[in-house]
């Protein structure tokens, strides 16, 4: 089973026009116009409050002047390791405490599929073995 690296990014505006006493969106509005980015209310609302899968190389620059702050203050990347494809789909569960196996000394207990349930805050998995 190998990993592969699925990488990510905090996106920190919010949190930095706090520490610069911008509490409301719209305040960024007349600034980003200063510097020649046009941006709705409702795009500006967006790009404060969520996670944008784009931006552009200008906008950023605008927020960088406004904030007066560079692009690594607002955007943190992070990075981490997951399986690629266990070999067994329930061993990640396994691994993370989540999911418990157990075998059952009467496998007439199982309907046909077998059985899903909780115990003891984990999830349990009964399969029926194939003959």
């Amino acid at each position: 089973m190998g990993a592969v690296r699925r990488v990510g990014y905090l996106w920190r505006l919010r949190e930095v026009m706090a520490s610069r006493g911008l509490f409301s969106t719209t305040a960024l509005v007349p600034l980003l116009a200063q510097r020649g980015i046009e941006l709705s209310h409702v795009q500006v609302w967006r790009l404060v409050t969520g996670m944008p899968e784009r931006l552009s190389l200008p906008v950023l620059a605008a927020l960088c002047d406004i904030l007066q702050v560079t692009p690594s203050d607002l955007i943190i990347p992070t990075a981490r390791n997951v399986p690629s494809h266990p070999e067994d789909p329930m061993e990640h569960l396994a691994a993370a405490g989540v999911l418990r196996r157990q075998r059952l000394d009467d496998p007439s207990l199982l309907d046909e599929g077998g059985a899903v349930g909780h115990a003891q805050g984990h999830l349990v998995v009964l399969l029926r073995e194939q003959d």
